[in-house]
């Protein structure tokens, strides 16, 4: 019995946060984007999520319009951006939360198995009943040392602990498990460039 793979799809919550890009863009106006040296770049800009739409428009197509262009309203585009970080930030922390709670809930399952059970007795008996973290008290817990595994672990991922050095591992340790399982390099982060693009 395998725990199942909790972890959160970010990707699919990155798309129905609605982000900037997936706008339709049905409504553009020419803008001006000066460059980092304020030289005129053209670009549509779409008047609901702020984005440049398309690639920049060639100078040769708008020299008869000129100075009548508006600026990019660059206000909008990180408005737009903001709003969506916003969005994006509290979905993936509903998802964490809820990973974390399944994880939890099926590993205390677990812990009530008969599997369970067997492989802990296995486990203190290879220790003696000696707690293998200070080899003074009895061990009276089973601790895993990786949680990669857990319905079919290995015995060696199973450490026969006595109650305060169990305790000292999770205070340390364990924190940092549930960080990487459900934090740490999960899913995309969106990322917003205002640097323009030659084409």
């Amino acid at each position: 019995m395998r725990l199942p793979d909790y972890r959160p799809d970010f990707q699919k919550l990155y798309q129905e946060c609605n982000p900037p890009q997936a706008c339709p863009h049905r409504s553009t106006s020419l803008r001006n984007k000066p460059d980092k040296n304020n030289k005129p770049r053209y670009y549509h800009q779409c008047l609901s999520c702020g984005s440049a739409v398309g690639h920049r428009v060639p100078q040769a197509e708008v020299q008869d319009q000129g100075s009548h262009i508006p600026l990019f309203d660059q206000e909008l585009d990180r408005r737009s951006w903001a709003e969506f970080h916003r969005r994006y930030e509290a979905k993936k922390e509903e998802a964490r939360q809820r990973a974390r709670q399944l994880w939890e809930r099926d590993y205390n399952r677990y812990l009530n198995t008969p599997q369970w059970r067997e492989k802990r007795s296995l486990v203190l008996h290879r220790a003696q009943g000696i707690c293998e973290g200070c080899r003074k008290s009895p061990a009276v817990e089973v601790h895993h040392t990786s949680y990669d595994h857990v319905g079919e672990e290995f015995l060696f991922q199973l450490l026969a602990l006595c109650e305060p050095c169990h305790r000292r591992y999770h205070a340390h340790y364990f924190p940092r498990f549930l960080e990487g399982l459900f934090l740490a390099g999960l899913g995309q982060q969106p990322v917003h460039n205002d640097d323009d693009i030659d084409f």
